[in-house]
């Protein structure tokens, strides 16, 4: 009898702790597929625990899509179902039966997903793979501040940004097992979130022992979080507030008692973008360009510090030669001096009387 495979949807912002859950959720026992992408100094120090198979797809979905992660224009209706993207359901079967197969469960995590779920979905049911989703919720103040330093975005457009991928999320993922947890509920207690995940989502955890926990502990670690919501990360403002106030109700209240605020905020945002689509699609392109031009500086950056490395490296070891040269400088100097000092003596030696003395009987 073949056994029940179970995928867990990790939906989230860019920066708002998916890294962090999607981890939490690998050492209870889920899987994460055969290839990771590598963690990165100063943005995810311990991993992004992202599939490299997942993610450049989903990159080449957007591409087909004229958009990027940072695209908060509205998509057209039903678009996953357009030839276009057929190539790109082949590839998600490909993925769910080879970077998958091995793992009873697993979980699938990467921020495009929010927007990009519906296509996902369509390939998951015609498999029949039992599937969840996770909403992963971070305050956008904070997000916000985070994607103003890695990225240079202003935090209005974060907010945005924020608001789309959310209420993308939620909508699309209605109808099916899903759990909401926020960045600071796993933090500050995240034995009592994977309990409601569990319950929530439908599943069992494989692993849970003293280790693991302990493990999970380390992993969780809240001096990695740079960002905390106070007064100087509020940017007060129309796109702040109405964040904010998603934020507050999508945490602290049932999602199912929210569809209809959480959908009018969603057809107004959209709506909006509407009746200016010709400038959005200026700003989009814009922001495209800027962010390009920042990821090719920063690669600059990058190979300007491996190159000072370099140098550095090699002064490192001009300085040890010099060392050595002068170390052996040193000891032919006392060489010389120890040479100087014998002949000398021995010039004493043949200075006097009885070395002559020596002479003449050796010669008799």
């Amino acid at each position: 009898m073949a056994r029940e495979r179970q995928l867990i949807f990790v939906l989230g912002m860019h920066r708002s702790g998916t890294s962090a859950v999607t981890r939490l959720l690998n050492l209870l026992g889920a899987g994460l597929g055969h290839g990771l992408l590598e963690a990165q100094k100063d943005v995810n120090e311990l991993g992004f625990w992202e599939n490299e198979g997942v993610v450049r797809l989903d990159e080449s979905i957007l591409r087909n899509l004229d958009s990027h992660w940072f695209d908060f224009r509205e998509y057209p209706q039903q678009w996953w179902l357009s030839s276009i993207f057929e190539d790109s359901r082949s590839r998600i079967r490909d993925i769910l039966n080879c970077e998958f197969a091995d793992s009873a469960l697993t979980a699938i995590k990467d921020p495009r997903l929010c927007r990009l779920l519906p296509v996902w979905l369509e390939e998951v049911r015609q498999e029949g793979i039992s599937h969840s989703c996770l909403m992963v919720l971070r305050n956008p103040a904070e997000v916000a501040r985070s994607l103003e330093k890695r990225d240079g975005i202003d935090r209005d457009a974060a907010c945005y940004l924020w608001l789309i991928h959310v209420l993308d999320a939620e909508f699309y993922s209605r109808g099916m097992p899903r759990a909401l947890v926020s960045y600071d509920q796993v933090l500050s207690d995240w034995r009592s979130c994977a309990v409601r995940m569990e319950k929530d989502l439908g599943v069992s955890w494989p692993i849970l022992s003293e280790t693991v926990e302990g493990r999970i502990d380390r992993a969780l670690r809240s001096d990695l979080r740079h960002f905390t919501a106070d007064n100087d990360t509020q940017n007060p403002g129309l796109l702040s507030d109405l964040s904010q106030e998603t934020y507050r109700r999508m945490t602290t209240e049932p999602l199912s008692g929210n569809e209809s605020y959480l959908d009018a905020v969603r057809q107004d945002l959209y709506r909006s973008m509407a009746s200016c689509g010709e400038l959005c699609g200026i700003v989009y392109r814009t922001n495209r360009s800027l962010l390009e031009e920042r990821s090719r500086l920063t690669d600059i950056g990058g190979q300007h510090a491996k190159a000072l490395e370099v140098i550095r490296t090699r002064e490192e070891q001009l300085s040890e030669v010099q060392e050595q040269l002068r170390k052996l400088g040193s000891e032919h100097s006392y060489a010389l001096e120890v040479i100087r000092e014998r002949d000398r003596t021995l010039d004493t030696i043949r200075s006097h009387w009885s070395w002559y003395l020596v002479r003449l009987l050796n010669r008799g």
